[in-house]
């Protein structure tokens, strides 16, 4: 036991621990100790504190039998180790495995309550079968197999209700064209800044708040590309969508007006509707969206447009810097925590974030950190850091429920009712509008190396 200033770090990384299947990291805590009546005086009159040290261990590595060995262990385990284990398990192993593994009710519990999405698997739901069957055979899983077999009617239900919609008549879907084409009388003009974005905020945050955290893991979506995986992560994929296809919508209204004075009027709508009222809602998402279509080749080239463009409206500058920060180009894992201070987890209220800043990171966390280090054991440290990644995006989908937004059927209908163009298809509607001066006419067409390279790099 020893006296400390008060100043000095409190924790020191000691070195590591190996056992059997495990490798702990252990770190050296300072913890103050009550003082006496006497010590308390001697405290108070030099400054100082009494402490005693402990020792704490952190496990690093370890097989999957070890890893639930310890997730059984609750005594012994870390803070927050569970909640790291049930969010990334599937990185390393299979649900049905880690069922036949698991025998704590608390654990199984959480699992159920927190992390039902590991459960979803349409239209069998094998897994939560799988559970129930395990859960009935113990006496004292009788009211989690009660909770088991509530999720799975649940889920059953959900699937059925969704058949039944992708089967509607087809006189509704004609109606549906019929309503279409009245939205398309509508101008972008007619709409008021405010609830454009209201709107836009609505089904952002819808779309949000559906994402599965898990399936932003680099080793999942990082597969996305392969043709067996084509219907990998679709709640990411639909937030993906829905922001190329706002961006789409930005260039498209730009593109179809014949004068630069009215495309200069739609630029500095738009400007408004992501300065004045996306960055006050915190969607992040839509307001990223409409500056990449603002700098996209096919509307950033149209020089007499911008110069119409008032430049008491001409806020690009500042909202090009807002989205994109001069540390926004480094991709060395070095940054991460740069990087997602720009991410507004710290906002009060609801948050729609640029859900491709996450995705980027958690990729850079998966190329950076090995799966299994020495031995063949699971990396768990590395499951570790993706947590903090996967815990701010569960943040931020809580924070969705703050809003409480109207629906405007005109302005959702105007959003979605589009048709959407290519980069190639919107250049060239560009190029149509305001044709480049060419010094030399005979130089065979260069747009493909102009380009924009695509509008949601991830």
């Amino acid at each position: 036991m020893t006296l400390h200033s008060p100043s000095q770090d409190p924790v020191q990384e000691w070195g590591e621990e190996e056992e059997d299947g495990a490798v702990f990291g252990i770190t050296l805590r300072r913890e103050p100790v009550p003082p006496s009546s006497d010590a308390a005086e001697l405290s108070t009159a030099f400054g100082f504190v009494q402490y005693h040290t402990v020792k704490v261990r952190r496990l690093k590595a370890a097989t999957l039998e070890r890893l639930v060995t310890h997730l059984l262990d609750p005594k012994h385990q870390e803070p927050d180790f569970i909640r790291v284990f049930l969010s990334t398990h599937r990185a390393f192993t299979s649900t049905s495995t880690l069922i036949e593994l698991l025998t704590l009710p608390p654990v199984i519990r959480l699992w159920l309550e927190e992390y039902s999405e590991d459960f979803h698997e349409p239209p069998q739901y094998e897994s939560l079968r799988l559970l129930c069957m395990h859960l009935r055979h113990r006496l004292c899983f009788r009211r989690l197999a009660q909770t088991a077999a509530t999720l799975l009617k649940s889920e059953s239900a959900s699937q059925h209700s969704s058949e039944s919609l992708q089967q509607e008549p087809r006189d509704q879907e004609d109606g549906g064209e019929t309503s279409t084409k009245e939205e398309d009388k509508h101008s972008f003009m007619d709409f008021p800044v405010r609830e454009i974005a209201e709107q836009l905020t609505r089904l952002d945050s819808d779309l949000f708040v559906r994402v599965v955290p898990f399936h932003c893991l680099g080793c999942v979506w990082s597969q996305r590309d392969k043709k067996e995986n084509r219907n990998l992560a679709p709640t990411v994929r639909a937030t993906i969508s829905q922001f190329n296809a706002v961006t789409n919508r930005v260039i498209t209204s730009l593109l179809c007006p014949s004068s630069p004075a009215q495309r200069a009027r739609i630029i500095e709508r738009w400007i408004a509707v992501a300065q004045v009222r996306c960055r006050q809602l915190k969607n992040f998402s839509s307001l990223r969206a409409i500056l990449s279509a603002l700098q996209s080749n096919a509307v950033y080239r149209l020089k007499k447009t911008w110069a119409a463009v008032s430049r008491s409206a001409n806020y690009l500058n500042m909202l090009r810097i807002l989205c994109f920060p001069q540390w926004s180009s480094h991709t060395d894992y070095q940054h991460v925590n740069t990087w997602l201070g720009f991410c507004p987890q710290s906002f009060s209220g609801g948050v729609v974030p640029y859900l491709g800043t996450y995705l980027t990171v958690l990729t850079m966390l998966d190329t950076a950190l090995t799966d299994t280090v020495e031995g063949g054991l699971i990396n768990f440290e590395k499951r570790r850091r993706e947590f903090e990644i996967l815990s701010q995006i569960r943040q931020l989908q809580t924070s969705c429920s703050r809003y409480s937004l109207p629906v405007n059927p005109h302005i959702t209908a105007w959003l979605q009712a589009h048709t959407l163009l290519t980069d190639q298809e919107s250049y060239e509607l560009s190029r149509d509008l305001e044709p480049p001066v060419d010094p030399c006419p005979t130089s065979p067409n260069s747009w493909s190396s102009r380009l924009l390279t695509k509008k949601l790099a991830l």
